[in-house]
């Protein structure tokens, strides 16, 4: 009994790993690309496609999705409580009742001009911005 009373004692506490906080914006009511980039990037995260630019895979990734619908209008109201997070922390849009930290990187828009409206307010707070179907 004292030797299990000795190893409870010595284990140290499970770690949790950081988490990676990514946003995806675009059509999802169209095609269900929020699950599609969600999947996407938790598979290539997993399975090594990233291993050139992540050279430290100790961390895990919340993704946060919103339907802009390739409106830049809706993306000018929903990107800022997505880029700063909401809560009661000082930085983040103020909440009593929601407590989300801010993203570090977001998937889309799926659109041009609801990803120019993106990358413009995501640029000061220096937020990568990934669009792979918008074209300018």
């Amino acid at each position: 009994m004292w030797s299990l009373l000795l190893l409870l004692a010595c284990t140290e506490p499970a770690l949790s790993l950081p988490v990676i906080e990514m946003g995806a914006c675009g059509m999802f009511n169209v095609l269900p690309l929020g699950e599609i980039s969600h999947y996407a990037a938790f598979v290539a995260l997993d399975e090594g496609f990233l291993d050139p630019m992540v050279k430290n895979k100790e961390f895990s990734a919340n993704m946060r999705m919103v339907n802009t619908g390739c409106d830049p209008a809706v993306v000018s109201k929903v990107a800022l409580p997505m880029l700063l997070g909401q809560g009661d922390v000082i930085g983040r849009i103020k909440s009593d009742t929601v407590d989300v930290p801010p993203v570090r990187v977001v998937l889309g828009c799926a659109c041009s001009g609801s990803s120019t409206v993106m990358s413009q307010l995501a640029a000061p707070l220096e937020v990568t911005v990934v669009s792979g179907s918008a074209t300018s």
